[in-house]
């Protein structure tokens, strides 16, 4: 196969990834693979896991952010995934849990409230009254 048909195959099925043979595999390809299946992180060579890579990853699959090497987890990599899937929200490192990182949450996705550390929810709930989604 040539690289052209291994990047169809893989902007078809994500783990598609797993069968290309090593001289094939370029940070292009890995990228196109963690967009159509975040889940397919695991497979991508180290060399070629980088912070936009990983947070393609999460954009498509929130879950996969405990996959993600700790030094990408970052508070806008974090968002992307709560974004996606509000109780992801309970996997966001403590380091990163605040009242801005809170309310940013909230801000993205306000199914969030749900997981929300007790300290946190009254300015959160405060926020989504103003913004109309609680009253």
């Amino acid at each position: 196969m040539t690289y052209e048909e291994h990047l169809a195959a893989i902007k078809l099925n994500g783990y598609a990834l797993k069968h290309v043979p090593k001289e094939f595999v370029t940070e292009a390809l890995c990228l196109a693979a963690v967009q159509q299946d975040g889940r397919v992180l695991q497979y991508v060579p180290k060399r070629f896991v980088t912070a936009p890579l990983c947070l393609a990853a999460v954009r498509q699959n929130g879950f996969i952010l405990t996959r993600v090497p700790r030094k990408f987890i970052t508070e806008a990599l974090c968002l992307a995934a709560v974004r996606r899937n509000a109780c992801v929200f309970t996997r966001v490192p403590k380091r990163l849990i605040t009242e801005s990182f809170c309310l940013a949450a909230v801000r993205q996705n306000w199914r969030t409230i749900e997981y929300i550390p007790m300290r946190y929810v009254k300015v959160c709930i405060t926020f989504l009254k103003l913004i109309g989604v609680a009253r």
